[in-house]
């Protein structure tokens, strides 16, 4: 077992440092797929749908929303990748660690820099660099290892726009049979309901000087059911089955289709924005994952403000959130937003 497991993180080791890419997206960036993320998220920034605003806060046409960056150069639906495309695999450290027996496979955190706006009419691409692997770790989804990448995102003028460090998790899970694959341990009686506005229009502020450190940035309900889990990941372009069929969810131990890390993000975002206000863009975003997000939940974010900066003339704020569902934390993070 041992010598298994020594071979198992020699393969993926010797992958740290290599550069892959680029990787180039279909098509460029359109409004009717922003147009498609907005409404799954029911995101009303703005930013994301009026032109005319977009240019009088000095963008050059409307804003693809920071968390949607990395769905513009995901591959298609049967895994391919534009022409012109690296030959190699991207996630090669993945691919190899599900043939080396952990077929699992999850996002657990983020560290996102969104350096250039995105908008309109931009073309993008990708580089990706596995920089650490895990010895083998035993979690409640199995066991297996952390794989974190360097992803870095570039533009039709080779201008770096995002940067992630983001880190997988490989896993081999229990067996199926051992599990139910009904409750999970959740309690329907104990899941929070959402407050009846959930959806509303939300009511921008100018925030202006009144932001204090430690004041609260308000909540975000989010109703979780398997429309907005599908809805959501193939707005992100995310076609892993693991969040729209059941049965492949259940396979990796799961009880059912759960939220992936893009959705998060988008929640995430939206979260921020509605608090800071119309015109308001994130530079930088931190969180881990913690508890699935499942039908029939409810996860509530919530944060507060941690400090005050500038730049370039205009507010930073700097926070920290929390989603919570019925089971704990979901996810567990810390951003950087410039105001209006």
């Amino acid at each position: 077992m041992k010598q298994r497991e020594s071979s198992a993180l020699a393969a993926l080791e010797a992958l740290i440092g290599r550069r892959y890419g680029p990787y180039l997206s279909w098509h460029p960036v359109t409004e009717p797929m922003i147009w498609q993320w907005v409404e799954a998220f029911e995101d009303r920034n703005p930013l994301y749908s009026d032109a005319e605003f977009a240019r009088s806060r000095g963008y050059r046409n409307i804003v693809s929303p920071p968390a949607m960056v990395q769905g513009w150069c995901l591959p298609s639906i049967s895994r391919r990748y534009p022409p012109g495309s690296a030959k190699d695999r991207p996630y090669a450290a993945l691919d190899i660690a599900t043939e080396l027996g952990f077929p699992g496979n999850v996002a657990v955190s983020y560290d996102q820099k969104f350096l250039q706006p995105v908008t309109v009419g931009d073309d993008l691409h990708y580089f990706v660099e596995p920089v650490q692997v895990s010895e083998e770790k035993s979690t409640r989804l199995g066991t297996g290892h952390f794989i974190t990448c360097l992803e870095e995102y570039r533009n039709q003028d080779d201008v770096v726009v995002y940067e992630s460090r983001t880190t997988y998790f490989n896993f081999r899970a229990p067996d199926p049979q051992a599990s139910t694959g009904t409750s999970n341990g959740r309690d329907p009686s104990a899941i929070p309901r959402p407050p009846e506005n959930y959806g509303d229009e939300v009511t921008w502020q100018d925030r202006g000087s009144t932001i204090e450190t430690g004041a609260s940035i308000g909540e975000l309900h989010v109703p979780i059911t398997s429309s907005r889990i599908a809805v959501c990941a193939l707005a992100s372009r995310d076609w892993m089955p693991v969040h729209h069929s059941r049965e492949s969810a259940m396979s990796q131990g799961q009880p059912d289709i759960f939220m992936n890390i893009l959705t998060t993000g988008g929640f995430v975002g939206r979260f921020l924005t509605d608090w800071a206000g119309a015109g308001s863009t994130i530079i930088r975003v931190k969180f881990s994952l913690g508890v699935p997000n499942y039908p029939g939940d409810n996860m509530i974010l919530a944060g507060r403000v941690e400090s005050m900066g500038e730049q370039d003339g205009r507010a930073i704020a700097s926070v920290s959130y929390q989603g919570q569902n019925q089971l704990g934390p979901h996810v567990t993070g810390t951003a950087d937003v410039r105001l209006p």
